[in-house]
Formats: C-alpha cells, structure tokens, sequence
C-alpha cells in the first residue's frame, strides 16, 4: 500500500513487505541495499540493524575504492604532464610536441577524440588530432577541417579567455556537425594562448554526456597551457632561424 515503492521491472511482482536502508558515508550518498518478501510483517528490527550494518560497511567499502581511483587519477595525470613536459624540453618541432600533447590527454580524459585547431582569418583551422577515425575514414571527409570562429564556443572562448565546457552539445544552438561526429554527446574548448590573445583551441570530445567536471577541466587547461608553450617556443624558432 505504499505510495512510494516503484517496481525495477514491468514484470516484477509487487512484494508485500520491503526493507532498504541508505549506503552514504557522511553527506556521500551512494545508494541503497533493499531487501523484499512476498510475506507480510517478514522483517524484525533485528534485520533493519543487520541490514544497516551491511550498508555502513558497504560504504567503506565504496569509499576506500572511490579514494583509491582519484589516487590513481592523480598519478595517471602527473605521469602525462611529465610525459608531455618532458616532450617540450626534447623537441623545438611543433608537430611532435603536439602530437605528444594530444596522446597524453588521450590517456587521462574520457574522450573519443582531441583535435588542435589554429585561427587563421575568420576560421579555426585543424592542424593535428588524436582520435576521430569515424571523421576521417567517412566517405565525405575532407582534407582539411575548417569552422567559423563566430560559431558560440570559439566566441566564447576568444572574448572571455576561458574554457567552454557544455555537458549536451545537442543544447549548443550553432553545433557544427561534422560527418562522423553523431555520436559526440560533450565537448571541451579551451584557449590556445599567445600572451592574451587566442590563437587556437585544444578541443577535447567525448561520447558520454557530462563527461568534463571541474577536476578534469583544470587538468585539460593544463595541457592547453603546455600546447600554448609549445606553438610560442615553435614560433620564436621559426624566426630565429
């Protein structure tokens, strides 16, 4: 008779008597461990203690591996920095470094594919990627990738200096779709930086909605910053020769 119970399947019969308790540590929700029964009256305050004991215990359980990933994240992210810093202090060419750049963040961030791209006039020009075989093994590829630096996350990105991350590219009203690209659910944009003018764009892509949070998105700026460096230290060597 309880308003509250929804059963997980159509075809689940609905059981007389239930008994859930919360999985949290602290203010961490983490779920629920539920038990049920097609007799009336089949749980005792006993089994809500046993019952609790088992969530408290899952909890730690689940927290010690949620602590013990962010600590692998952690070093996944240090080793690609390194990795990728390393690279810049071997190589004064600009493809390598890049390149370089793109792998590492392939490794660390939920993408499907990460691209550079360099402004030139009025468009953004693709110059390297990492990732995005269903662009270029479609029928309709062209040789070379170029949008319109109005479209609102290059906009964005050149005014305001700063990032522009959107969790549902479907929500983007000007979303340029590129064929091999139905499947991009979010996206990431960050400057490509020659002392405060943007020059370009590090765009990072994923499948999955709401695949950039805060933490990845300070680690991708990162990144941005060493491929900034990269094309600044490229440009001063071009000159000098």
């Amino acid at each position: 008779q309880d308003a509250r119970f929804t059963p997980a399947f159509t075809h689940q019969q609905t059981p007389l008597y239930l008994l859930a308790v919360p999985v949290q540590r602290g203010s961490r929700k983490y779920g629920t461990i539920s038990v049920q029964s097609e007799q009336a009256n089949a749980f005792t305050s006993s089994d809500e203690d046993l019952l609790t004991e088992f969530a408290q215990r899952a909890s730690i359980a689940i927290e010690n591996a949620w602590l013990y990933e962010q600590a692998n994240q952690y070093r996944r992210w240090a080793e690609a920095l390194l990795t990728a810093t390393a690279m810049m202090t071997r190589s004064l060419e600009p493809e390598t470094v890049l390149d370089a750049i793109l792998e590492q963040v392939s490794q660390v961030a939920p993408a499907c594919g990460q691209d550079i791209m360099l402004i030139q006039g009025n468009e953004a020009v693709l110059v390297r990627h990492h990732g995005y075989d269903e662009i270029f093994n479609h029928p309709s590829h062209k040789p070379s990738i170029r949008l319109p630096i109005s479209l609102s996350p290059f906009h964005y990105v050149i005014t305001k200096g700063l990032p522009f991350v959107v969790s549902d590219v479907s929500q983007i009203p000007d979303w340029t779709m590129v064929a091999g690209t139905e499947s991009i659910r979010s996206c990431a944009v960050f400057p490509l930086k020659t002392g405060e003018q943007v020059t370009g764009f590090l765009n990072v892509v994923s499948e999955q909605k709401n695949a950039f949070n805060e933490n990845l998105v300070f680690h991708l700026r990162i990144f941005a910053d060493h491929a900034s460096i990269a094309l600044y230290n490229a440009q001063l060597h071009a000159e000098l020769k």
